[in-house]
């Protein structure tokens, strides 16, 4: 039976770098790993990203995430993109959720302008572990965010406002720890 689905794979975004703890040079060394996005229409993606936020905690930002992408697909449209980043290196038809290392909810706003509805990089790499074993997985998400938009806009946790500025985000408002950030080109 021929199907009309793309599968998994065509929709790889692209390689990014990240870093990972090498025990060994006691430093960290760049490791690619894999920028993908989900098709909230495609109940396989749909249930990769409930199989995500259940190994991210459960209650989290990817949990949302999921929530998002099952039941608001039709409100959402077009305007919504699920990205995540993983280090899985093939198979990609067959998603590993233990090997995501971070996850981003966003909404076009125009077609150079979005808001980031949420951001997480799985709890195990934060950096509450020290050291933690990858780090800059945030960061590889925007910054392959800030290649395709002139403007990002966004609320913070407040846990989260220290990694917003240091990665070029001006706070608008403290109180609502809204954010923004524009392309300088």
């Amino acid at each position: 039976m021929k199907t009309n689905q793309i599968s998994f794979e065509a929709r790889l975004i692209k390689n990014v770098p990240i870093k990972k703890y090498s025990f060994e040079k006691k430093s960290y060394i760049e490791e690619l790993s894999k920028l993908i996005e989900f098709d909230p229409a495609d109940t396989k993606d749909i249930e990769n990203l409930e199989n995500i936020a259940k190994d991210f905690g459960g209650d989290s930002f990817a949990n949302n995430i999921y929530i998002h992408a099952k039941y608001l697909k039709k409100h959402i449209g077009e305007n919504g993109r699920y990205i995540g980043l993983t280090r899985q290196k093939d198979n990609l038809d067959k998603l590993d959720a233990s090997q995501i290392l971070g996850i981003a909810e966003i909404t076009n706003k125009t077609q150079k302008e979005i808001e980031l509805e949420y951001l997480q990089v799985h709890p195990q790499y934060l950096h509450s572990y020290w050291p933690p074993s990858i780090k800059h997985t945030g960061t590889a998400i925007l910054n392959y965010l800030k290649e395709c938009y002139n403007k990002i806009t966004l609320k913070s946790s407040a846990n989260a406002t220290f990694f917003y500025k240091k990665n070029g985000f001006i706070q608008l408002d403290e109180k609502k720890r809204l954010f923004e950030w524009k392309s300088t080109d």
